[in-house]
């Protein structure tokens, strides 16, 4: 009888632990890598706060019915919060905001490359070329279209302007922040075929740059930035996500701030709370027959 049962238990946890609700749809992540637009969202030093101005926000009359309407109007710089620097911003004749092919805004691969000691080591450190090659001996080539997205750590002092810029003022010569050196990204455009590169720091350039030579280097091939990511970008893995964003498809703009969304693919997803039920139920019936198991030996 004991033998019956320690067979009955192990054919339910083989049906029930590794099948109900942690399926490849659950397991997927779904990360917003955007800060908000408010009061208190960051722009460069030099450019007019984001503002929400309300016009309307109340009950009107409308025939003979009373409805609710509130309208509103929004005052900002293009390049304000999490943001897209579209080639034309540091390269004539290249593309515009709405230039940009859908292609490239869509589910693209990304790589996502963590320089997070040497950013706290220094404050103005630079993306090098020694990095993505160390990069790629983990994890393989930087894919074709893909997006790459450097992780530096600096989303945690958003949304402090004296931490995150270096200074509270608007003179640029005080700023300090990491960015990606000018040698990694001319590596890149010589050696790897990617459509953007983002990074959750204010600026592709890093602080002390004076001539925003990555900046040009990288819109000269009609590759777009994203700038401010936010911290949320802790939670992609080096490889095995995918991102997508949907710009304000404004022509002739050089940059619109954006919602960028990452997909973590399923078999690179850390398990899901969905899971946590089922690897408990499937670990208390491990116990169960490892404990009748343990009887019938004995008896």
């Amino acid at each position: 009888m004991s033998i019956v049962i320690v067979m009955l238990i192990r054919a339910v946890w083989l049906l029930i632990g590794p099948s109900v609700g942690c399926d490849a749809t659950n397991a997927e992540s779904i990360v917003d890598l955007s800060h908000p637009l408010n009061s208190q969202t960051l722009h460069w030093p030099e450019a007019r706060d984001f503002e929400l101005r309300v016009t309307q926000n109340g009950t009107v009359r409308r025939g003979e019915t009373n409805i609710w309407i509130q309208s509103d109007e929004i005052y900002m710089a293009t390049h304000t919060g999490t943001h897209l620097d579209a080639p034309c911003h540091f390269s004539r004749g290249k593309w515009s905001v709405a230039d940009i092919p859908i292609i490239n805004l869509v589910d693209r691969p990304v790589a996502v490359i963590d320089v997070v000691a040497q950013s706290v080591a220094t404050r103005d450190y630079e993306l090098s070329v020694d990095d993505i090659h160390s990069w790629e001996k983990m994890n393989g080539q930087i894919p074709d279209n893909s997006v790459i997205l450097v992780r530096t750590g600096w989303a945690r002092f958003w949304p402090k302007k004296l931490e995150y810029f270096g200074t509270e003022t608007k003179e640029i010569p005080l700023l300090h922040f990491p960015g990606v050196h000018p040698s990694a990204a001319q590596w890149i455009v010589d050696n790897r075929q990617i459509v953007g590169i983002g990074i959750d720091s204010p600026s592709i350039d890093h602080g002390q740059s004076k001539q925003y030579k990555s900046h040009q280097i990288l819109n000269a091939k009609n590759i777009y930035l994203l700038e401010n990511i936010a911290q949320t970008i802790h939670k992609l893995p080096a490889i095995g996500s995918s991102l997508t964003l949907l710009p304000l498809k404004i022509e002739g703009a050089s940059g619109t701030s954006v919602t960028v969304i990452a997909r973590i693919d399923a078999k690179h997803t850390s398990i899901s709370a969905k899971c946590a039920p089922n690897l408990s139920l499937a670990f208390m019936l491990s116990l169960l027959a490892s404990f009748v198991t343990l009887r019938y030996i004995i008896s």
